[in-house]
């Protein structure tokens, strides 16, 4: 029956089921959330038996709520391609499998919802501690803020009408005082008492009463504003991260069942020569997924053969779907990862691959030591195994200098004679538009004067090689940039390493050039060695650039 399937169409339920299932736990979220607030108000934001069941109550109606859109998944899956009598037990296996089978990452789904679950719980009380600390400083700045305003005013319980000026510098005062200083609900309780004492000693045809509605509209505040505080800080906690954390279990484990599902029920079948891997419309970003569907493992790009089709998703929220084939496809895929790489358009491609690696790529470590054959990056640990940590360290702050392309600044004294050379040259060549990052820094003191001044680093060295060192074939500061990378991109080069304390950096040197860069890959300068000028000189040396590449 399966040849016969509407894959397709099966495809669309899951996506039914999985949007089904997340609104349906929003809903649950919501109304649990309610319940679990209006116990905790009941018990003045205290966790007491009535809060807790309510809490328990929410946790353990997740997994019915799993299972139920398990069941939602694979019914459709095996009615279409299963008979009736293999059905049931097709589901019933199916969805043990996926409470128990382990990840990479050694969880299986009990364990997911499991840890959600204890996460939740302890989530909830720290957030709901965090509120009330968070209200209890509110409470304080409310008494801070009115003996503050009996300061100014000499009066008990006055209002302010004047000198705003001291009152916001009070404000200003309070508010750090909050940070300092967090009571406790029983401190706040007895600020209230001592405050209802002393209104009793106020004249009741004088100001008791004014002193009573005050006391009465702060409580009144501070209570709303810890209510406030401590629902929005649960509701945070409860439906909107934890919420999320949910959907993103659910989503993921229901898309694998479903991946799974597709395998174990045609895997039997004669006329599925493989499965698939087809991108979901919802892929916006490129990842794994597009190199599983563009595979080329003799069936055509994206199909895989019964033996190799990966068994579980390629990673969290993928909803990409498989579908089995009858015949092979036309298109031809890439060979592996790295050729797969090397025909995304580089926009693309540095999306995939982290910025260190980008580096090592332009640099020119090719992209085969830079990805396993079966769709993974290595890692900067794997790197350093293979050539050593600090030679990955050097590679990683070369490959930096050269996809950054960042000179940064240099700090000049004034009064060197340099700056004053260089003031003329800016003067002298206005139809230079490199020469404009200098000209406003070095009009920004008297000629003559003391102090620093921070210019662009790419611009001065630019100038300083085009027209005090006389260097031909420099016209324009881009061609700084060109000779800087033609150094790191000699191959043969000799990498120095300059040790200061904890700071390194490092010297290229190529022929009779040397370029400098800081570890983050920032470039310093780089100029030609005088003749006759001796290499070890400029630092330990490491090695040459070829060998940092592997």
């Amino acid at each position: 029956m399966a040849e016969e399937a509407d894959w397709n169409a099966l495809q669309r339920d899951l996506w039914r089921v999985v949007l089904t299932t997340e609104h349906r736990l929003g809903e649950s979220a919501a109304d649990h959330l309610g319940r679990i607030l209006a116990a905790l108000r009941a018990n003045g934001y205290q966790l007491d038996a009535a809060s807790t069941a309510q809490i328990e109550a929410y946790l353990n109606s997740v997994s019915g709520m799993v299972k139920t859109a398990l069941d939602q998944v694979l019914t459709p899956l095996a009615s279409a391609t299963l008979a009736p009598a293999m059905r049931s037990e097709f589901i019933a296996n199916a969805t043990r499998e996926t409470f128990t089978r382990r990840w990479p990452d050694g969880l299986t789904l009990s364990n997911r919802i499991w840890d959600w679950q204890q996460e939740t719980r302890a989530g909830i009380t720290k957030t709901l501690n965090q509120a009330i600390h968070a209200g209890e400083a509110v409470n304080r700045i409310v008494y801070d803020l009115q003996y503050a305003a009996e300061a100014i005013t000499s009066e008990r319980f006055a209002i302010i009408g004047k000198q705003q000026e001291d009152w916001a510098s009070q404000l200003a005062d309070t508010g750090r005082a909050l940070i300092r200083n967090q009571t406790t609900r029983e401190a706040w309780a007895e600020n209230v008492r001592a405050v209802q004492q002393h209104i009793k000693t106020l004249q009741v045809t004088g100001t008791r009463t004014a002193a009573n509605h005050t006391l009465n509209k702060i409580v009144e505040a501070v209570q709303q504003g810890r209510t406030e505080l401590i629902d929005n800080a649960m509701k945070w906690w409860i439906y909107d991260r934890q919420l999320y954390q949910l959907k993103r279990i659910a989503r993921t484990e229901l898309a694998n069942a479903h991946h799974r599902g597709i395998i174990e029920a045609s895997k039997d079948n004669d006329f599925i020569i493989g499965y698939h891997w087809r991108l979901s419309p919802s892929h916006s970003q490129p990842d794994i997924c597009d190199y599983y569907a563009d595979i080329e493992l003799g069936l055509g790009a994206g199909v895989w053969p019964k033996d190799k089709v990966p068994e579980k998703k390629a990673h969290p929220h993928c909803m990409c779907a498989l579908i089995p084939r009858t015949r092979k496809i036309a298109r031809q895929g890439a060979k592996s990862y790295a050729d797969f790489l090397e025909a995304l358009p580089a926009g693309q491609r540095n999306k995939i691959l982290p910025q260190w690696a980008q580096g090592l790529h332009r640099l020119g470590m090719p992209l085969t030591d830079l990805s396993h054959p079966d769709g993974t990056l290595v890692t900067r640990e794997e790197l350093a195994g293979k050539i050593g940590k600090e030679r990955l360290d050097a590679a990683i702050s070369l490959g930096k200098a050269v996809e950054q392309r960042d000179w940064g600044t240099v700090k000049i004294r004034a009064g060197r004679a340099d700056v004053e050379e260089m003031r003329r040259i800016v003067r002298e060549h206005p139809e230079d538009p490199d020469l404009m990052a200098l000209s406003l820094p070095l009009e920004t003191i008297p000629e003559g004067g003391r102090g620093l001044v921070s210019v662009d680093s790419g611009a001065w060295h630019y100038a300083r090689r085009r027209y005090i060192d006389g260097e031909t074939g420099l016209t324009r500061q881009r061609d700084l940039d060109l000779k800087y990378e033609s150094i790191l991109g000699d191959r043969s080069a000799t990498v120095y390493v300059q040790r200061s304390g904890q700071a390194v950096r490092y010297c290229v040197h190529s022929g009779d050039n040397v370029a400098f860069l800081e570890s983050n890959g920032r470039r310093v300068s780089s100029f030609q060695l005088h003749p006759g000028s001796d290499p070890a000189e400029i630092g330990e040396k490491l090695c040459k650039i070829s060998d940092l590449l592997g």
